[in-house]
């Protein structure tokens, strides 16, 4: 994996058992990576490989963190 999807991980702390299961409904509705993964992704979330579900997890994780509110 590239280095920068590495560090935006870490930076961003997700659990790594968060990934083999999340609960989807948890987290609340700001700043929450979950709400950025579609109903799509998320019915076939257990065949992504670890490596597929931490390139997904980060990509949501940075835009959750880049979200601006009132």
């Amino acid at each position: 994996m590239k280095p920068e999807f590495d560090k935006i991980f870490e930076l961003y702390e997700i659990v790594l058992c968060e990934l083999e299961n999340p609960n989807w409904n948890s987290g609340g509705r700001v700043h929450n990576w979950k709400n950025y993964v579609s109903d799509d992704i998320r019915k076939i979330w257990k065949q992504f490989s670890f490596r597929e579900k931490r390139i997904i997890a980060s990509y949501a994780e940075k835009l959750a963190q880049n979200e601006e509110w009132d």
